[in-house]
């Protein structure tokens, strides 16, 4: 049975008791304002300082963001975590780059067309490789694990390391299984990921989809 929960109700069970502390400042600064205990300022704010606070928050933010890039080199093209947009550049600035982000996507949604799948599709239908009558099924009722490894290269396996004069395996358990007659293992593999990195690699090992040009598959 698939039960169906709507987006509005998803939200509202994400929510804690404690997350209502974020908004407490709104109903105190309006309780203050009644009571009188603070006041606006209503005097015209001066256009110099207007255009120093600017110039200051802009100088600030762009100190921010060269040294939230030193530590995340293409932090806002890669785009592959919004957790470290935020931690780096403050919550207000990410809402910035979502909307951004948003509009872009929507404009290209926009734009596309049935049509643009045409081309793709002829593509496939004339390099699309059959498959080899040597492996199609050979899992069929069996069950099927796969290792996916980060930042894992092909010479590991197999690979000695020189210890003293005694070579020992760096990768022994792998190797068992690379090595193994119930072991399919497939070294001609290249990388076909671009900002997402690990995102996209499982996106492409799970569903056959390729990454994105810009940004991650994941949170794009």
């Amino acid at each position: 049975m698939v039960s169906k929960v709507s987006v509005g109700t998803a939200e509202l069970e994400l929510l804690r008791l404690w997350d209502f502390i974020y908004f407490m400042d709104f109903p105190l600064l309006a309780f203050l304002l009644y009571k009188k205990c603070i006041q606006l300022d209503k005097r015209p704010f001066r256009f110099h300082s207007s255009v120093a606070i600017t110039a200051l928050s802009a100088l600030l933010f762009s100190a921010n963001l060269f040294l939230a890039e030193i530590e995340r080199p293409d932090l806002l093209s890669l785009g592959f975590s919004n957790y470290y947009i935020v931690r780096a550049l403050s919550l207000p600035a990410f809402l910035g780059y979502s909307a951004n982000q948003s509009y872009s996507a929507n404009k290209e949604r926009a734009k596309a067309s049935e049509t643009d799948l045409q081309p793709i599709t002829d593509y496939i239908q004339e390099h699309s490789a059959k498959p080899k009558p040597d492996y199609f099924g050979l899992a069929k009722g069996k069950n099927v694990i796969y290792l996916h490894l980060e930042s894992f290269q092909q010479f590991l396996l197999d690979y000695k390391l020189n210890i003293d004069g005694t070579k020992h395996e760096v990768t022994h358990f792998l190797n068992s299984l690379y090595h193994s007659q119930s072991t399919l293992a497939f070294s001609n593999i290249f990388n076909q990921v671009k900002a997402g990195k690990t995102s996209d690699a499982e996106t492409m090992l799970e569903t056959g989809l390729f990454g994105l040009d810009q940004g991650s598959f994941m949170v794009n």
